[in-house]
């Protein structure tokens, strides 16, 4: 994917946005590419609590079914090794999958979710974060793959730049 020059300059718009304080108007601007370009039945990012294996949803695409602040703890799970501790995507194509790497499988299932992509978000080397999307269809699109990767580096600014105390610092 190669980003236009007016891409380009949204994205460095959006990057002072977060820098600002505003790091929600980033996240939503994320959520609305994802929906365009890849139509995800739920789209959310979620805040790594510290160096703990606890995430924090930030964002969602579905508040009704999951709201932000909700926390989920991933110690000793796939996702908590594959991507907090590796810092590598899961993807987890079919249902099976997505009952083999998430406690609440059945409520993604009743969504409509088939797949589901989990996407690290890093900053010095460490995932402070993770953008997470789930799709009806069984395998996932390379397209939306390479997308939700390309924005993980403005969701590190965003992340850092939300008011609260338990992010990990971006000198850290």
């Amino acid at each position: 994917m190669q980003l236009t020059q007016i891409e380009s300059q949204l994205l460095d718009t959006l990057s002072l946005v977060a820098r600002v304080g505003f790091p929600y108007c980033v996240f939503d601007a994320i959520a609305v590419v994802a929906a365009k370009e890849f139509q995800p039945i739920l789209f959310s990012i979620t805040a790594r609590m510290g160096e703990t294996m606890m995430l924090e949803r930030a964002y969602s695409s579905l508040s009704s079914s999951y709201a932000p602040g909700g926390r989920k703890d991933k110690t000793n799970t796939v996702f908590g090794r594959r991507v907090l501790c590796e810092g590598l995507q899961l993807r987890s194509e079919g249902v099976a999958a997505i009952r083999a790497h998430f406690e609440d499988a059945e409520k993604i299932i009743a969504l409509g979710g088939k797949s589901q992509l989990n996407v690290p978000v890093l900053c010095n080397g460490k995932v402070i974060g993770v953008l997470n999307a789930t799709f009806a269809a069984d395998s996932i699109d390379e397209s939306a793959a390479a997308i939700l990767s390309s924005f993980a580096p403005l969701a590190a600014v965003a992340l850092l730049g939300r008011d609260d105390t338990n992010r990990l610092s971006a000198g850290g």
